[in-house]
């Protein structure tokens, strides 16, 4: 999991510039607005991240390439400033052949190398050997879909950027970005791992199928509901009923050839058929103006029982803010009231009217329990009527289409002329055709409900698979005992630099807590819970800063002793962003003597690059380290663009 960022290359519009970085220590210092936090900035921004565009890069900068030894895997990073969606990768791995890949920043929908590689954060994710993990979008909610953690949401525990030093603590106090914060914290110390989030997986794939599944037998359902098909009952009657009219007219054929003559023509027939047919539409089409008006006048009186609601409700808040009242004078007419005492038994001293005592509020209960009821029943009774209305529109729509075959029949016979022989056996053929074609239809719609059947048992059989993955997940999640003991060793280490930078307001006695539900650290004093504070009510800018660099500073360390996959880069723009070196110079020498002595010690398989305005040099030979001081128009000590000379 080694990244060692070798150098970046600037193209730009007047020449090159190259950085090159060391090892362990890069240092870059120097004045104000010479490109020292665009170093970092470039960094973050081949790796996936959002660059700032300073006015020297706005108008100078045309792309930006990166190499990086990602253990034994060697890979140049390019980055086009017309071009911010993706990002072009170049890499070898080991002795194998070289590779060449644009890649999306955001993941896309479709797998760009093999099957797992969807863009830029899979790929890095690769490289330092960590596998794609999913987490579930909202950790509160064991329903919530995955989504993906990606390698930018680990990399804001790599890149300590300038702008958020001292305004937010790694975005566990942002709320929209705080859940995928505390997954990547969750999966550093353990919480995470390789079976867990297979399991996930597993699990949103399942529920995905059952969900599917459902989905299909409902609108399968609604389908057969629409057109009257939801029984196979209901179809095996209207199969009879065909295969009786088959008969039917297979014994009138018989009739014709055999010169029996019916009594009515086919003329006559066709009239009568007609008129029953235009009966039919007249009677399906009334049915559902009824059917409307019945929903529309349930819907409206639904309004109103909400209404009467909201009156019980005022009604119920006055009656309370009266109770008790003592009227002194009356409210009908302002004379003043003589006796303000009760009459009688349960006489009211007002009207002089005997007052049956009342539970105002256990009647009004009553009543809104009667109303919800009231409101529920119409409600099922629009749904009903709802359900009633589209199958006499379905109706409606082939008693039409009947009728007006009917007219075109008689119509056609109008325009042609034929025996009647010949006019009732085309027409009881025709019949016998539709009855058949009908038929064969219902033989196959008859196996939709069996299906239906088959697929709601496949769903709920998956239901099983679903409780049998969650004992599965419970199961995991209880093995990973080793995050509590992760986390005591971060409160250790941080509570163990914040002592040896000086932290003020920190002393041996304290206690250093992170919190198990925001992961938020805490400062005891003196052990006493009451008295805790944290990054938030620090309050200066300087002790904020320096509190998130400390906490990095602690994963980075515990990563170290305890093979934790937190990358082993970090990058930290302006630690003295707040705080003068000049008027507090025991804290800035302290706090950089530390830095480098977890970089001799357990960090000495880490790359560290620091920005800041003052330079505080290691001791010799303790670490492979390299400073670059850097100042507006001087050749000698150049800006990040060298040619640059604006803003």
């Amino acid at each position: 999991m080694n990244i060692i960022v070798e150098s970046i290359m600037l193209n730009c519009k007047d020449g090159q510039a190259k950085v090159e970085f060391a090892r362990q220590l890069s240092f870059f210092h120097g004045e104000m607005g010479t490109g020292k936090s665009s170093v970092a900035s470039l960094l973050d921004h081949c790796l996936g991240g959002k660059l700032e565009r300073t006015p020297a890069l706005r108008s100078e900068l045309l792309s930006v390439q990166m190499q990086v030894t990602i253990d034994d895997t060697h890979a140049l990073f390019e980055r086009v400033m017309t071009d911010p969606w993706n990002v072009r990768v170049s890499w070898r791995t080991g002795s194998g052949p070289a590779q060449s890949e644009s890649l999306p920043v955001k993941a896309s929908k479709n797998p760009i190398i093999g099957d797992d590689i969807f863009g830029l954060s899979d790929l890095i994710l690769r490289f330092i050997g960590i596998p794609v993990m999913r987490v579930r979008k909202r950790s509160y909610d064991p329903e919530s879909d995955l989504v993906r953690l990606s390698f930018r949401d680990l990399a804001e525990f790599v890149y300590l950027n300038q702008g958020d030093l001292d305004s937010d603590f790694f975005l566990l106090g942002v709320p929209i970005r705080m859940e995928k914060s505390k997954d990547a914290l969750h999966f550093f110390v353990g919480y995470m791992s390789e079976r867990l989030n297979d399991l996930l997986q597993k699990l949103q794939d399942v529920r995905s199928s059952q969900r599917s599944k459902r989905e299909a037998a409902g609108q399968i359902e609604a389908f057969l509901r629409q057109f009257e098909f939801e029984s196979v009952d209901r179809l095996n009657e209207e199969i009879m009923k065909l295969e009786s009219d088959i008969e039917k007219g297979e014994a009138g054929l018989n009739a014709i050839r055999n010169g029996i003559s019916p009594v009515r023509t086919v003329a006559e027939e066709e009239r009568t058929a007609i008129k029953q047919a235009s009966e039919r539409v007249a009677a399906l089409a009334g049915a559902i103006s009824d059917t409307e008006m019945r929903i529309l006048e349930q819907e409206e009186l639904i309004a109103e029982l909400v209404s009467m609601k909201f009156k019980l409700g005022r009604a119920s808040a006055a009656t309370a803010l009266l109770e008790g009242v003592n009227f002194e004078n009356c409210p009908a007419c302002g004379s003043e009231v003589q006796s303000p005492t009760q009459v009688g038994n349960g006489g009211c001293y007002l009207c002089k009217q005997p007052v049956a005592p009342k539970d105002v509020g256990s009647t009004a209960e009553i009543y809104r329990q009667d109303i919800d009821e009231r409101i529920d029943d119409l409600k099922q009774s629009v749904q009903r009527h709802k359900r009633a209305l589209q199958r006499s529109a379905s109706r409606l729509d082939i008693a039409r289409h009947e009728m007006n075959g009917l007219e075109r029949q008689i119509a056609d016979r109008v325009h042609s002329y034929e025996s009647e022989f010949l006019a009732r056996s085309r027409s009881l053929e025709r019949r016998i055709a539709a009855a058949r074609e009908r038929i064969s239809f219902l033989e196959r719609v008859k196996e939709m409900p069996a299906a239906v059947g088959r697929i709601l048992k496949d769903a709920d059989e998956l239901s099983s698979e679903i409780e049998g993955i969650k004992r599965s997940i419970s199961e995991e999640e209880a093995q990973l005992t080793t995050a509590e003991s992760n986390f005591k060793c971060i409160e250790d280490n941080y509570h163990e630099i914040l002592l040896s930078i000086g932290f003020p307001g920190v002393s041996p006695e304290d206690v250093v807590v992170v919190n198990r539900k925001n992961l938020i650290p805490e400062i005891w004093i003196k052990g006493d819970e009451p008295k805790k504070w944290t990054f938030f009510d620090a309050g200066s800018g300087g002790k904020k800063t320096l509190l998130k660099i400390c906490f990095a500073l602690a994963l980075h360390k515990t990563a170290a002793e305890r093979g934790l996959p937190v990358p082993r880069l970090l990058i930290i723009d302006s630690p003295m962003k707040n705080i003068t070196p000049d008027v507090n110079p025991a804290i800035f020498e302290r706090f950089y003597k530390e830095l480098y002595s977890l970089l001799e010690g357990p960090l000495k398989d880490w790359q560290c690059v620091v920005i800041d305005q003052t330079y505080f040099a290691p001791e010799p030979g303790k670490l492979i380290s390299t400073s670059r001081l850097m100042k507006q128009s001087d050749p000698e000590y150049p800006p990040l663009i060298p040619y640059y000379t604006g803003p």
